[in-house]
């Protein structure tokens, strides 16, 4: 997911690091829809049940939309792109035209065997897992976002002071 949203970022990024950077009322929509996004999938690992790997189960549906649903709900890739990444690539052009390119292409290249490799590695334990530590693992993932939702919740919040809407 993180090509189909952070390479169009990449380039937005260039073009509106400045314009974000001094308007903090986008950034706050992105960052409340992102922590209700993820309070939700968050509550959602506390009802999952274990795949059954005895039965030739169909491939999950859906989970590439998911995949980049939470990646353009997650403000740290625009905080990123738009206040990191895009300056630093613009300032990048100055010395070398092809500088920025090398330097996105390298990143999203390495976000992406990461978590290919993350992946394969939890692939491969699946079998291994026993139903009480798959229950416990969801149930650890889930609290780890809805921490991040109320981490980003505190941030909307502090960004609505920010912007004097509160």
């Amino acid at each position: 997911a993180p090509i189909f949203t952070d390479g169009p970022l990449v380039i937005f990024s260039l073009f509106a690091a400045a314009w974000i950077a001094t308007n903090p009322s986008a950034l706050l929509v992105i960052t409340l829809a992102g922590a209700i996004f993820l309070a939700q999938m968050g509550y959602e690992c506390f009802g999952l049940e274990p795949p059954n790997m005895d039965e030739d189960a169909p491939p999950p549906t859906g989970s590439f939309l998911r995949g980049v649903i939470t990646n353009l709900l997650n403000p740290n890739v625009y905080v990123f792109w738009f206040l990191i990444g895009g300056p630093l690539m613009a300032s990048a052009a100055d010395e070398e035209i092809l500088a920025p390119i090398a330097y996105a292409i390298t990143f999203l290249v390495t976000i992406m065997l990461t978590k290919a490799a993350i992946a394969y590695g939890i692939h491969r334990a699946s079998g291994n897992i026993s139903t009480i530590v798959y229950r416990r693992l969801l149930a650890i993932c889930g609290i780890v976002m809805i921490a991040f939702s109320l981490y980003y919740a505190m941030q909307a919040y502090g960004l609505l002071q920010e912007t004097g809407m509160l």
